[in-house]
Order: structure tokens, then sequence, then C-alpha cells
């Protein structure tokens, strides 16, 4: 089982005019969380800023559209863990998705449905978990 030197984890609600989760506030937090702060020791040295961003964005986006964080009101919890070689980013949804998050493969004519195909081509390892309440925690880790 894997040691994490710290963690932080923070619910994130509706921040925009009509009530909506706002993806881009939320990166934005990310962000300024592992670069801006220095929250997060070390890792600013290594992490790819853009890579990371780009992940937030893809999980962040696929729970607002499958899950109850995209209704007015909704957001999410993330939480990040790091360690000296490696970050990870969790992002759990308000529930009432209708099924498990799955790899699909999206045609050349689709405008979306790529989310977790990037995510699993750029993370070093991620995954998603279910609770009982029917709420999903999608994670990635990115190492050094």
């Amino acid at each position: 089982m894997r040691t994490w030197d710290r963690m932080l984890s923070e619910r994130i609600s509706a921040r925009s005019a009509d009530g909506f989760l706002n993806v881009r506030q939320v990166r934005a937090f990310v962000r300024l969380l592992v670069a801006g702060t220095g929250s997060l020791p070390g890792v600013a040295m290594w992490a790819d800023l853009d890579e990371v961003d780009l992940l937030v964005a893809e999980v962040v986006t696929n729970a607002c559209r499958h899950s109850a964080s995209g209704h007015a009101g909704g957001g999410v919890r993330l939480s990040a863990f790091w360690a000296s070689d490696r970050l990870r980013i969790e992002v759990q949804d308000d529930g009432g998705a209708s099924s498990a998050p799955a790899l699909s493969a999206a045609s050349a004519m689709d405008e979306s449905g790529r989310g977790l195909l990037i995510l699993d081509a750029l993370a070093d390892r991620w995954g998603h978990e279910n609770s009982a309440d029917h709420q999903c925690t999608v994670w990635f880790e990115v190492a050094r």
C-alpha cells in the first residue's frame, strides 16, 4: 500500500452565475494548488502542469456529464495526494450516474467520448471506485 507525504481535500461547488459547476474554475484551483501556492512542495518542480490540467478537465467534465455533479448546485470533491515522486488526484461526483466509467471507442466523427481514452493515455495509473451511496471517485496518478 502506498504512503503519501500529504493530502488535501476540498468540496468544489457551483461557482458560476447559472448555478452550475464551472470546470475551468476547478482546473484553475488545481493549477494554483500544484504550481502557485507551494502547497505541493516539490511536485511543481517535476509535474507537467498542462498534462495535469487536461486530466483534471476530462475527469471533472465526465463527472458533470454523467452524474448529479452537472445539475444546478452540483459539485465535486477534489482530493490531492502527493509524495516526492507521484501526484494523485481524485474527483468524487455527486452520484446518480447510470453506469460506471468505462473506456469506449469514439469514432472519428464523434465530438465527445474521448475523456477516459485521454486519461488512459496520459496518466501513469488511473481507476475508479464506487461508493455504497452511488457516488463515483475517478482517480489518476502522474509519476516523476
